[in-house]
């Protein structure tokens, strides 16, 4: 096989910290209800899945040794990392993953299909030509362009999480930790009854979930809208079977095909988790699309435009846990990012990275 012909959107190192034996894991996969026990080098990959160029694969490989190295320092020592370099590779891991995803992927396929089929439908002179309604359905427009872009500006993403406070949740329960093959969630637990929207990095009220192992999840959450308790600790240990529940159920709703989990003996409880949320996870595969006037709140001004906008569905899911409290009263004015500094670094450090590749 050709090297770097088998490409991992999700690392094999990430699923060898949840494997019992370090070589298989177990899978349950939503859409066909089963259950395997698979080898850890075909979960989670596809044939030149990012590009033949073996030279970004192999970038890809150095910074998960990084990932890898910062992660598994975190698991053996139950805290954060203590110096500024590795604790950019943790935020970086959070950032960078769900972008390199297949779910993600999907969404950035079906974004592409639907913008130029939109652009398309307005052309009258392609209409002319016989690029009608019917024609364009009977097709599906994607560049995968577009999906390494999404990727690769992920390298930066972290700049627009460094606001968000960090914790450790530390599983003492007798229930396991999962994760899925979009394993890193963002959920808003003040806004997700929205149709869409606030589930970005820069979103206010945002809470990203990471699982790193079975026995630990990393939080980054907006302080302004939440406090975890105890309060003022980046620690806090879980004994509550029902708090490792409402955490593993996010995953059902964030994964696009497979969860998994560590321990076989846990199968009959994904399974009845599965079947508890069957009938809620529905559109987890799909985006919503409109064209609407969307005024843009920031800290500085505010401007009314139209849009086509694009977002996953909200899960429609009302996460509850003993440790999570909203702040009252809620905040008024609403900004729609929560920095504008970090947002402006983040755009700097991008077009630098682009102009410096031409």
């Amino acid at each position: 096989m050709p090297e770097y012909k088998k490409q991992h959107y999700v690392p094999q190192f990430y699923f060898r910290f949840f494997s019992m034996d370090g070589h298989k894991i177990n899978q349950f996969n939503l859409d066909n209800e089963r259950v395997d026990f698979i080898p850890i080098g075909k979960v989670c990959q596809k044939s030149y899945f990012y590009s033949k160029d073996p030279e970004l694969e192999k970038s890809f490989s150095d910074l998960e040794a990084e990932h890898n190295r910062v992660i598994k320092n975190v698991i053996q020592t139950h805290h954060f990392p203590r110096t500024i370099l590795d604790n950019y590779y943790l935020l970086n891991f959070i950032a960078f993953q769900p972008q390199r995803t297949l779910k993600n992927k999907e969404r950035v396929d079906q974004m592409t299909d639907t913008i130029v089929k939109k652009a398309i439908s307005s052309d009258i002179s392609l209409i002319q030509k016989g690029i009608t309604e019917e024609v364009l359905k009977s097709v599906k427009i994607s560049h995968k362009g577009m999906f390494l872009y999404s990727v690769l500006s992920s390298f930066f993403s972290d700049i627009l999480i460094l606001d968000l406070k960090q914790v450790l949740l530390i599983n003492e329960s007798s229930d396991d930790f999962i994760f899925s093959d979009n394993p890193v969630i963002c959920y808003n637990l003040v806004f997700h009854k929205e149709k869409t929207g606030f589930k970005g990095l820069q979103s206010p009220g945002i809470i990203v979930f990471c699982p790193l192992d079975s026995r630990h999840v990393i939080v980054l959450y907006d302080s302004v809208f939440y406090e975890f308790l105890p309060a003022n600790s980046d620690r806090i240990t879980i004994h509550d079977r029902n708090d490792v529940k409402a955490i593993n159920a996010l995953q059902y709703f964030n994964c696009f095909n497979n969860v998994y989990y560590a321990n076989n003996q846990q199968q009959q409880q994904i399974v009845n988790m599965y079947m508890e949320f069957k009938n809620s996870i529905g559109y987890r595969k799909k985006i919503f699309a409109q064209i609407n006037n969307f005024v843009l709140r920031t800290v500085n001004n505010t401007e009314e435009m139209d849009v086509l906008r694009f977002s996953t569905y909200s899960m429609n899911y009302n996460l509850s846990t003993s440790f999570i409290k909203i702040n009252k009263p809620l905040p008024k004015n609403i900004p729609y990012q929560r920095d504008l500094d970090l947002v402006n670094l983040f755009k700097k450090t991008l077009k630098e990275y682009i102009s410096a590749m031409d």
